[in-house]
């Protein structure tokens, strides 16, 4: 059995990735992420690049997986929502310090 054959899909082509020329290497870089490679180190663009494919693929053979996991993000993002206008971060840590005493004492 031929190995191009037997590995034929994204697991042919990620294994395939170490015998690639590095020219082609970033020219699927350039594909997938349109962005300028930040280095030239060869094993970090591989993997970024073979996580990358698997991303694509699974997102083409489960889409009501990735809508499921999109609905249920939105629903967190909305119940954690500061419940009155203005609240923040740090309008919450400065009700956490007592304001009488003038070392910034924690009292949580």
């Amino acid at each position: 059995m031929n190995t191009s054959t037997a590995l034929s899909g994204v697991i042919g082509r990620i294994a395939r990735l170490p015998d690639t020329p590095f020219e082609e290497i970033k020219s699927l870089w350039q594909q997938l992420f349109a962005t300028p490679m930040r280095t030239h180190n060869r094993v970090y663009l591989e993997r970024r690049i073979a996580y990358r494919m698997q991303e694509i693929d699974f997102a083409q053979r489960e889409p009501a997986v990735l809508e499921r996991n999109k609905v249920r993000i939105d629903a967190l993002l909305e119940r954690t929502k500061p419940k009155r206008a203005g609240a923040s971060w740090s309008s919450w840590c400065r009700g956490r310090y007592s304001p009488e005493n003038s070392e910034a004492r924690y009292i949580g």
